[in-house]
């Protein structure tokens, strides 16, 4: 190849985007919280088991979120409540174990992202949009997203019976995820 050649390869490498990097949801040191309204008091809780996988590439905000959480793993700081949230009147965690995010398009949003895609809990699956912030991983290092979900619990059918009324407990859940993702190393040709 002349130098002409090299040269002109190299300005066309430096234009194309970088490929969209792989990552693995690292459970610890990630957090997935949410807060939600009882008796007109805001309550926070968590999940503590939860993972998936992220495609992402900020400079032309192109990527998938494929997440999962095991709803059996709430946590209010309050057993009994805990206990109530796994009943067949909330998320029915017996038949019902895991709430899943899917993502398949992302935007710039403001001075961050937006993901839209599809939450799915019980037996409902709604548009849902988790908006969000980016750091790259240092070399060796992990990347992290940070950001926030609204949900209406009604619209997926968590809270039955006597629970449908929002005078004891609102509709509006905030969720916030705060997780450490891994890169996936690209498998060698």
């Amino acid at each position: 190849m002349s130098l002409r050649g090299a040269v002109a390869a190299l300005l066309l490498a430096a234009a194309l985007p970088a490929p969209a990097a792989d990552y693995r949801i690292d459970p610890g040191g990630s957090r997935v919280t949410f807060t939600a309204i009882q008796q007109g008091a805001r309550f926070p809780g968590s999940f503590e088991r939860f993972g998936g996988n992220v495609r992402f590439e900020p400079a032309t905000a192109t990527g998938r979120i494929d997440a999962t959480v095991d709803l059996a793993s709430v946590d209010t700081g309050n057993p009994e409540r805990d206990g109530i949230l796994k009943t067949p009147e909330w998320f029915d965690t017996a038949r019902f174990p895991q709430a899943r995010f899917v993502a398949t398009r992302i935007r710039r949003d403001g001075d961050g992202f937006a993901a839209e895609g599809t939450l799915t809990l019980r037996d409902a699956a709604q548009p849902a949009t988790l908006r969000f912030r980016f750091t790259p991983a240092p070399a060796g290092g992990t990347a992290r997203l940070a950001g926030t979900l609204a949900v209406k619990r009604l619209d997926f059918g968590i809270g039955r019976g006597e629970w449908t009324d929002t005078t004891y407990v609102g509709n509006d859940v905030d969720v916030a995820v705060d997780v450490r993702l891994r890169p996936v190393a690209a498998p060698t040709p």
